[in-house]
């Protein structure tokens, strides 16, 4: 559970509303193949900590980009929650479902 989600899991957060995070079990190289068959690309060199990806979108003025850490085993929540979020890819976790039934997972 997010810690800025109030829950049963989590009854002491201040916050109120029905937050929930991505339930999917994702690794980053998954993650990266599904933003590359959904235009994203590839920039610079891949670094220790992960590769940068980024996608122009037209109403947008500056493009989008992100950093996928790539690792053996799935993306912690949080850090899924944190790509899929606004300030940074902004699929939320509907769209990365939907690329995921539209695609599959390798």
């Amino acid at each position: 559970v997010f810690p800025q989600c109030r829950s049963a899991a989590n009854p002491g957060s201040s916050l109120k509303g029905n937050c929930k995070g991505p339930n999917v079990q994702i690794t980053g190289e998954q993650l990266l193949l599904l933003l590359e068959k959904d235009g994203w690309e590839r920039r610079g060199q891949p670094a220790t900590h992960g590769v940068m990806v980024s996608k122009r979108f037209p109403e947008e003025r500056c493009s989008r980009s992100t950093v996928i850490p790539i690792r053996q085993h799935p993306l912690n929540p949080r850090v899924l929650g944190a790509i899929l979020s606004v300030k940074q890819t902004g699929l939320g976790r509907n769209a990365l479902q939907a690329l995921i039934d539209k695609y599959g997972l390798t």
